[in-house]
Order: C-alpha cells, then sequence, then structure tokens
C-alpha cells in the first residue's frame, strides 16, 4: 500500500476519535448538571458508548499513522511534535477507556473529577495534536504553488537558453533539424545533465564550459514542458 492510501485513510481516520472524545467529554461534564437538564440522567451512559468508540477509533488512526510515517514513533521537525502531542493523548485515551469499562459509571464524586480531568486534558493533547497535522498539510499545500512557480520560472528561463545554444540544432521549436526532436524525452535528469555536459561524439558538444548547474536545471525543466 502507496503513501496516498495510508494518506487518505490516516486523513478519514482521525476525524472520528477526536469528534467523539469531545462529545464523550462534553456529555460527562453534561452529565453534573442532570438533575437540572432534561434527559440528563442518560449523558452518563451516552459518555460511556461515545469513549469506548473513541478508543476503538484512535488506534486505527494511530496505526494509519504509524504507517504513513513509515514506522518512525517519533520523527522529526513538525511531526515529532506532532507525535509528542499523539502519543499521551492515545495513552490517556486508552487509560479512559479502560477506567470507564472497569468503573462503569459508579464513580464517587472525586473519581470522577478526576476522569474529567484527564479527558479534558486527553481533548487538549489531541486538539494540539490535529493543528499541528493540519499545519502541516497546510505547509504541503503551500510549497506546491511556490514550487509550481520556481518551475515556471525555470522553464522560462531554459527556453531562452534553448534557443540561445540548441535551436540551431534542434529547430526553434525542439522538433529536431540536424539534431532530434525532443519532445517527449524518456530520460532521467541525470542522463540529461551528463549529455549537456559531456556531449555526445560526433553528434552533440559539450556544453560544460558553457552551461552552469542552475543553467543546465533551467534548460531540463524546459525540454519536461516539451509534449507532442
Amino acid at each position: 500500500m502507496n503513501s496516498l492510501f495510508w494518506e487518505r485513510a490516516h486523513g478519514g481516520l482521525t476525524h472520528f476519535p477526536i469528534a467523539l472524545i469531545f462529545v464523550a467529554t462534553l456529555f460527562d461534564i453534561l452529565s453534573l448538571f442532570r438533575g437540572r437538564v432534561p434527559g440528563g440522567r442518560d449523558f452518563n451512559a451516552i459518555g460511556y458508548w461515545l469513549i469506548i468508540l473513541a478508543g476503538i477509533g484512535a488506534v486505527g488512526a494511530v496505526a494509519s499513522g504509524l504507517a504513513l510515517s513509515k514506522w518512525q514513533v517519533l520523527g522529526t521537525g513538525l511531526i515529532r511534535l506532532h507525535h509528542l502531542l499523539v502519543w499521551p493523548a492515545f495513552v490517556l485515551i486508552l487509560g479512559l477507556v479502560l477506567w470507564r469499562v472497569v468503573v462503569r459509571n459508579e464513580f464517587s464524586p472525586r473519581a470522577f473529577a478526576s476522569y474529567l480531568i484527564a479527558a479534558c486534558c486527553a481533548c487538549a493533547l489531541i486538539g494540539a495534536a490535529g493543528f499541528v497535522g493540519g499545519e502541516m498539510l497546510l505547509g504541503e499545500t503551500k510549497a506546491a504553488p511556490e514550487a509550481s512557480a520556481a518551475l515556471i520560472a525555470d522553464a522560462a528561463q531554459g527556453r531562452h537558453l534553448f534557443l540561445m545554444n540548441c535551436a540551431h540544432c534542434h529547430g526553434d521549436d525542439a522538433r529536431g533539424d540536424e539534431g532530434p526532436d525532443l519532445h517527449d524525452l524518456h530520460k532521467s535528469d541525470a542522463r540529461i545533465h551528463q549529455v549537456i555536459t559531456g556531449g555526445i561524439k560526433g553528434e552533440m558538444p559539450s556544453f560544460a564550459k558553457k552551461l552552469g548547474e542552475p543553467e543546465i536545471r533551467q534548460l531540463t525543466a524546459y525540454l519536461r514542458t516539451l509534449r507532442s
């Protein structure tokens, strides 16, 4: 299974446990006022089942996240920060589920207060982890247009370099003249670099002394735009 699959799976699996833990905590807090709120006596039962569902969903969310990060428990950069928030939240959620299953709704007032504090901490951690995850996604989204803009600029400059250095053999439209048609090249960037710098004996001169690395990159970017 590729990264795209795990990215989609993780995105889908994380929203449910996040929503469930928040709603479960809300119902448990509302149960404190069950004498004043209509239907308040059922709030504990709703919170009970929601926290169990949140725990089940959290397992899938964490497993898909690990697969997406290639099984890095911590990682680096924003992924590390994300994981440093996720792991304690995950442990807290599983602990809350176990606590709830063992005690069910037979809490003493002090124990229930401790449970609610732990649940609120889990909500804070999972909310922060979700925020960092969103920042990672937003960072990738911002980077894509910037990368595209840089590539377009390189290709435009590469077109100028092509006309100055290559068009007399390959034609102004790169369809070929003395040299071959350069549309739909199935060569790697490394191979293109090798041909430009080394030339082809008896067919093409070397441009190693005329074109530097930035120019070769720009010329390659232009060649990649040539499609039949």
